[in-house]
């Protein structure tokens, strides 16, 4: 085997610990609980608002909305990777972009808006205020810190300590030849084996 140097190992250890994919697990309880409690709202505007309301919701739990900032929830100073983040649905775990997803205000903003469209001329904010629909849009995306840590931890042990193998017979040098870090590491690498077989005691001859 070829090893890596100290400094590629240290490097590719602190790249793996470097970045944190956030894991989230969607709560279906906390969608169909903030449905159920809006189709229960009375909003003095006939069934068409209400209608629109949880239609809006649906659309907006789709997307799904965060109980924490998904940049904000690592706390070991390594930073959060490339605004991706895992949503876990029942056994299954997939990559969704952070900025997809809503955090409580956003999702405030975003039904607003939406039920703005289709009723220009009610004064939405103060409708959905008194009803308490804002109070009833809750997250349903839960931070995981257990698994989080898990698959981070896997991956800075995954950090492999060699980068190939030189076959029996393969000339590694030539005599005269310019030795190159890259020969260099290949020779260090040699020389590593042959300690760990035959100890540091006895003789090196290279050939």
């Amino acid at each position: 085997p070829i090893y890596k140097t100290d400094e590629q190992v240290a490097e590719e250890l602190l790249s793996a610990g470097s970045s944190v994919l956030p894991y989230f697990k969607y709560s279906e309880n906390a969608v169909n609980s903030a449905l159920a409690a809006a189709d229960r709202i009375s909003f003095g505007q006939g069934d068409s608002l209400r209608a629109e309301v949880i239609s809006a919701m649906r659309r907006i739990y789709s997307h799904g909305i965060v109980s924490e900032n998904p940049a904000s929830v690592v706390e070991d100073g390594s930073g959060f990777s490339d605004g991706i983040i895992y949503i876990q649905r029942g056994k299954h775990a997939r990559k969704h972009p952070a900025s997809e997803v809503y955090a409580p205000s956003e999702a405030r903003a975003a039904l607003l808006k939406m039920l703005l469209a289709s009723f220009p001329d009610v004064k939405m904010d103060s409708v959905l205020t008194s009803s308490g629909v804002y109070d009833i849009l809750a997250p349903n995306l839960v931070y995981d810190r257990r698994t989080t840590e898990m698959v981070h931890s896997d991956a800075s042990r995954d950090v492999s300590p060699t980068q190939g193998y030189v076959s029996a017979g393969t000339v590694v040098v030539r005599e005269g030849e310019l030795v190159t870090a890259d020969i260099a590491q290949v020779l260090d690498s040699y020389k590593r084996e042959y300690e760990s077989f035959h100890g540091s005691d006895r003789p090196l001859y290279l050939s």
